[in-house]
């Protein structure tokens, strides 16, 4: 099993220190993951298959993989494409996991929680 830890902002402004606060947060839960880190792509303008380290991530995906994110937001600003990738994801055999909203697809639970924040 890998954790693959994804990371995004907006606009990549040093001074907000956003992806940094991002990958401590996901090192915290899992210090080993494998980081994939997008600067300056929207969220919503560009589904996360078509971002460049978004589709790396896909591409590396093995059963029992985790995917791990702060928010749901950093991976995607839309309840079609944020549906998409998860029934990406678990066609894979991994699962997604949103640490700051505890939020774990692996169980039906979490997958209840993402439809309806999503």
């Amino acid at each position: 099993m890998t954790d693959h830890a994804y990371t995004r902002i907006s606009f990549d402004s040093r001074v907000s220190g956003s992806i940094a606060k991002q990958r401590a947060r996901l090192a915290r839960h899992s210090p080993d993951a494998v980081v994939y880190e997008e600067r300056s792509v929207s969220g919503a303008k560009v589904p996360f298959a078509d971002r460049d380290e978004g589709a790396r991530l896909l591409a590396a995906l093995q059963p029992g993989d985790r995917v791990l994110a702060t928010k749901i937001d950093r991976v995607a600003r839309n309840v079609r494409d944020l549906l998409d990738l998860v029934e990406r994801i678990e066609r894979e055999g991994a699962s997604i996991v949103f640490v700051d909203q505890s939020i774990d697809t692996s169980g039906p639970m979490g997958r209840f929680l993402l439809t309806l924040l999503g």
